[in-house]
């Protein structure tokens, strides 16, 4: 479950009260936690500092970059994802989401911060819904939190309800499906039944796009990150794409804890060992995808995509060279617009090259780095775009055909 919200919504805190509520932080952390935050001026803080574990973090108050937490009820085991809210760590907040299979979006019901996370200029509200949608998580659910700031106002979650349900409708979701739950990250809450989402079906061979790595003395070379299709077992043979580098899995963690195979939806890490990268482990990246190496991810010269613009200020041209995401990596792209279509049938709309707002085009992408995409119908989550500039979410799409070095 990625958590996600605007900057100061309580994200945190109500991801790290859940851990709390559900016995994965025990009582003797939780007062070492609260004494360190009392002392550091933070005292509201100290659910959010079971995920802020940066200094820079507990000092700034801001999440800046995806932590991983674990909790268990009788019949499940649940990662709780908490993405950044800034703008300026989007990058990370796309990277944390990716193979998630819900989202929990939390919007504040203090005075004004419901408001500063619809703004268009800095708010992260609409934006997390849309990029949410558009990499593929299907289930969204809306923490209303700080009730308690406004006396538990009927009137005000009423109000907050409204509004948000027409934003998360404009990203693509169900507003009337969509759980609506009014809570405070700093009282205790109620029980809810924690329904178990439908497991991910795959078809295709492994793929884990890099969320981290670390350099482990004893254990080499250790990647994380959510597979999004296939499985992997220790001693499998894999490709790193799009630097093709071989490796052979050692072995497979779970939250500390090893396991004998990984599929789709697991969050994991994988110790690779010692690999040769030209003595430099750390040529290995965020971004870069653990393929099988029988059926190795891709390393594209160019992709076809089809893509709709959803924030941009005037014209799109051919030549225009934003940031892509697509998985956990990010490249720059240029854009050559093939054809502008119709969005409602489709149909290529001749005499136009070039895209405004609300448009929809095939365009050919010509990343200028080594990048790794899919064609959505084989790999969905790596066939899933998001393109980024002017600090906003410019257009979102899915890749068509990939041309491969």
């Amino acid at each position: 479950m990625a958590v996600l919200g605007h900057n100061d919504s309580g994200k945190s805190t109500v991801a790290g009260h859940i851990m709390f509520q559900f016995g994965a932080v025990d009582s003797d952390t939780m007062d070492d936690l609260e004494n360190e935050a009392a002392n550091a001026g933070w005292e509201s803080s100290k659910y959010a500092w079971i995920f802020d574990n940066l200094e820079t973090e507990r000092e700034s108050g801001d999440t800046t970059d995806v932590s991983l937490g674990k909790f268990e009820t009788d019949e499940h085991v649940a990662t709780l994802i908490d993405c950044p809210g800034r703008r300026a760590y989007t990058k990370n907040m796309i990277a944390g989401a990716v193979g998630a299979d819900c989202a929990l979006l939390v919007v504040s019901a203090a005075e004004g911060e419901f408001e500063a996370g619809l703004r268009r200029d800095h708010g992260q509200m609409r934006e997390h819904a849309l990029l949410a949608f558009a990499l593929g998580v299907k289930r969204l659910i809306v923490a209303v939190t700080k009730m308690d700031t406004c006396g538990w106002s009927e009137r005000r979650y009423n109000e907050i309800v409204d509004e948000t349900r027409r934003i998360i409708v404009r990203a693509g979701y169900n507003g009337e499906r969509t759980p609506y739950v009014p809570v405070s990250g700093l009282i205790p809450p109620r029980r809810y039944e924690l329904r178990a989402n439908p497991g991910q079906e795959t078809s295709g061979s492994f793929r884990l796009p890099i969320r981290n790595v670390y350099n482990i003395p004893g254990a080499g070379t250790v990647v994380t990150g959510t597979v999004v299709e296939g499985s992997c077992w220790p001693g499998m043979y894999v490709t790193l794409a799009p630097n093709n580098i071989p490796a052979q899995v050692q072995s497979i963690k779970q939250h500390h804890e090893d396991m004998d195979e990984c599929s789709a939806g697991d969050v994991v890490g994988l110790c690779l060992g010692d690999i040769d990268t030209d003595g430099d482990a750390f040529n290995i990246r965020r971004g870069e995808v653990v393929s099988d190496s029988d059926d190795p991810a891709s390393n594209c010269s160019s992709f076809t995509a089809q893509i709709i613009i959803t924030n941009h200020p005037g014209w799109i041209k051919s030549g225009y060279t934003p940031s892509v995401h697509c998985g956990t990596g990010r490249a720059p792209c240029r854009f050559d617009i093939l054809h502008v279509l119709d969005r409602r049938t489709g149909r290529v709309q001749h005499g136009r090259e070039d895209v405004k707002l609300g448009d929809a085009a095939m365009v050919r992408m010509t990343p200028y780095k080594p990048f790794s995409v899919e064609a959505f119908r084989t790999y969905p989550a790596l066939g899933r775009l998001v393109v980024r500039d002017l600090e906003r979410t410019v257009a979102v799409g899915t890749v068509q055909s990939v041309e491969r070095m």
